[in-house]
């Protein structure tokens, strides 16, 4: 029972510590992250309730990033988010644009940061939301995890 219990606690800790080959991306929590298991997106939310997850998505209909500069800004002036600031920035050589946008929520302010990068086949999307007020105070970490977040 004892070697069992050994065996099982080391075999925990490898999978806590082994990094998730599945994704086609690198990302690390922001400071103060809890980390949810999951194989294909990446998910961690902070002790405030400000949610950080990261994950890609087929380029499809194919376009480059010049393209999907202009469109997901559009897209998200049409879905009702007021767009607060739009960034281009570079991570391990590729255009990445940083996206920061405010949406109201019944008597709430809501802030949504989200980066896109995208390669030839897949756009690299890592978001972050919560209250405007909680948010705030975790936007900087949040920056950080989103900078060292990139394709394999």
């Amino acid at each position: 029972m004892n070697n069992r219990f050994c065996f099982h606690s080391i075999l925990c800790l490898m999978v806590v510590l082994l990094p998730d080959c599945s994704r086609p991306f690198l990302t690390a929590a922001p400071d103060g992250f809890a980390v949810y298991k999951n194989k294909e997106k990446f998910k961690s939310v902070s002790p405030d309730h400000i949610v950080y997850r990261v994950q890609t998505v087929k380029n499809k209909p194919y376009a480059d990033f010049s393209f999907w500069r202009e469109a997901l800004p559009e897209r998200m002036k049409n879905a009702g988010y007021r767009v607060i600031g739009d960034t281009v920035m570079s991570i391990k050589n590729y255009n990445a644009l940083l996206l920061e946008m405010a949406a109201p929520m019944g008597q709430t302010d809501y802030s949504y940061l989200v980066m896109m990068v995208v390669n030839k086949k897949k756009i690299l999307i890592a978001e972050s939301a919560g209250t405007f007020t909680e948010f705030q105070k975790r936007k900087s970490s949040v920056i950080d995890a989103l900078k060292e977040t990139s394709f394999k």
